[in-house]
């Protein structure tokens, strides 16, 4: 792995590329926030490229906790927290290390907020500088847009399952 920029969150405002996808569940914030932030374990049940997912050390875990992420196709990451913020729905991580090619610099932001009882508005945004070839690929919104969107609706099936 090879270590990267380390960008603040600033960085989402000034990245070269920018992707964001914006999609309702019928959960509560808390169930997605918890799926989101504190189960990373969970990551491979509901978000499809996610092979394994943990953070280093033990609780509490919250801003600067190191979080390692293992995608399909080899990709594997280190990532560090930076806001965790239950009460505000926003959780955020930068890209410290990776073997993916071509990325210089990488931050994503996830929101969570309620519209009613049992439906929540999450955002996903990828702020990303890279290479000619990977900036087209964050920017081609059908495939993020549609890894996003089933991850949703696995979410969704998953919080069920537990329900039951």
């Amino acid at each position: 792995m090879r270590g990267l920029s380390a960008v603040g969150l600033d960085f989402i405002d000034n990245a070269v590329t920018r992707h964001e996808v914006i999609g309702t569940v019928r959960l509560s914030a808390d169930q997605v926030f918890a799926s989101l932030a504190e189960h990373p374990e969970r990551w491979p049940a509901w978000f499809g490229i996610a092979r394994t997912a943990w953070y280093e050390g033990g609780p509490p875990f919250g801003e600067g906790t190191i979080r390692y992420l293992r995608l399909r196709g080899g990709v594997v990451a280190r990532e560090r927290i930076l806001v965790w913020d239950r009460s505000a729905g926003v959780f955020a991580y930068r890209v410290e290390e990776t073997n993916a090619p071509g990325v210089s610099a990488m931050l994503e932001r996830w929101t969570v907020h309620g519209l009613s009882r049992d439906r929540v508005r999450v955002g996903w945004l990828i702020a990303i500088d890279a290479t000619a070839p990977v900036r087209t690929l964050v920017r081609w919104r059908r495939p993020i847009d549609g890894l996003f969107h089933r991850a949703m609706r696995r979410l969704e099936e998953q919080a069920g399952r537990r329900r039951t």
